[in-house]
């Protein structure tokens, strides 16, 4: 009974030393990762997964019960579930100042693994004017878009794109006391004053079509829904895009374009999608070079082709390549770059993707590539 005390506090001690280190060190997810005969622990900062200062394995023996001490944190999930994955979130307090961990827990061969994300970064939307970073012109055409106020407005990328914080953008662009905004989101990972925001779970009574029937209801200006998962739901936002309300949600694709073809996977005609949506944007992370210590490099014009630079941006560029110092930890890296692409849904491209409704090569066709000029810009 004495040792099984003990291990439970060290058992909280290491998972509360866990969730402060990641503070210190500022990253923004924590892997807790069963194996064989132990259990290793990763950070990802700045975009990189690694190891954490210190020790970062413990004993195979302690993984139940470390996972079973999240669990309890949360309040929510239940610690005798271990064969389905389970979503919950952390409040805790650190230095007078509270964080919000979202987690999810996923049975594998040797365990489950957990995935910690520190929501702290996520708790204010991206205003703007840091998306455009003096790209005055494209900045002007976006809130052009933006104060329309009409038709679907799409963010796209692959997971950990920052696709979610442009979408938040946007909305907390368009919304403010002129202006009846609603948020449906799965996990509400963000505060936003001026938007009514609903917390939805497709396991229980309140899904998302449940929550949007009953918006569309009271007549909003400005809907954003964090997750378009089947064509009814996509159907309903769509026609709802094109009569009085703007819709802004976000898609797990890897270009603007492909943006446009989703809903016709689901089997929406390419008129109806062309009249509602009138943006679709992209984004990319890469990692960005560490301004202390970067590097001029030389490279031929076959390998900055190759990198898919084109004749006009390889003539004047000047190029550096990483080296690594103490204020980057020795990687050459500092921060993430988001690299974002607008298309803006004009007559022009609406013509050509109503148009053309047996293929997804539509921006490689010679005859229609002046429709689909992509503008990008990095933030």
């Amino acid at each position: 009974m004495q040792q099984k005390k003990a291990i439970s506090k060290n058992v909280v001690t290491l998972v509360n030393d866990l969730l402060s280190s990641s503070i210190k060190e500022r990253a923004t997810e924590i892997f807790i990762e069963p194996k064989e005969d132990h259990t290793s622990i990763r950070f990802r900062i700045k975009g990189a997964v690694s190891a954490p200062k210190g020790t970062n394995i413990f004993e195979k023996k302690l993984h139940h019960d470390v996972v079973a001490r999240i669990k309890t944190l949360t309040g929510t999930m239940k610690k005798e579930i271990q064969n389905l994955p389970q979503e919950g979130k952390i409040m805790l307090k650190f230095k007078n100042k509270e964080y919000c961990f979202r987690l999810i827990t996923i049975p594998t061969l040797h365990g489950e693994t957990v995935s910690i994300r520190n929501m702290e970064w996520w708790t204010k939307p991206v205003e703007m004017e840091k998306i455009f970073m003096g790209d005055k012109e494209l900045h002007a055409k976006v809130k052009r878009i933006l104060e329309r106020k009409e038709g679907m407005v799409l963010t796209t990328g692959m997971p950990g794109s920052a696709k979610t914080n442009i979408a938040w953008a946007f909305l907390n662009q368009v919304s403010g006391s002129g202006t009846k905004a609603f948020s449906i989101e799965d996990v509400v990972e963000i505060l936003l004053p001026s938007v009514e925001q609903i917390h939805v779970n497709n396991k229980s009574a309140l899904c998302f079509k449940t929550a949007v029937d009953s918006v569309i209801k009271s007549d909003p200006d400005v809907m954003y829904v964090s997750d378009i998962d089947d064509s009814e739901l996509a159907k309903t936002l769509l026609q709802a895009a094109m009569n009085w309300c703007m819709v802004i949600s976000q898609l797990m694709v890897p270009d603007a374009v492909e943006g446009l073809f989703y809903f016709s996977d689901m089997g929406i005609r390419e008129y109806i999608t062309g009249n509602a949506v009138k943006m679709v944007t992209n984004t990319v992370l890469e990692k960005q070079l560490c301004p202390h210590c970067k590097q001029t490099a030389k490279y031929s014009q076959t390998e900055l082709k190759k990198m898919g630079l084109k004749e006009p941006e390889i003539k004047p560029g000047k190029f550096y390549q990483p080296k690594g110092c103490q204020k980057c930890e020795n990687t050459g890296y500092k921060g993430r770059l988001v690299i974002l692409e607008v298309l803006e849904v004009n007559n022009s491209v609406k013509k050509a993707f109503i148009g053309e409704q047996t293929t997804k090569n539509l921006p490689l066709l010679p005859q229609k590539k002046e429709f689909f000029i992509l503008e990008k810009k990095a933030l």
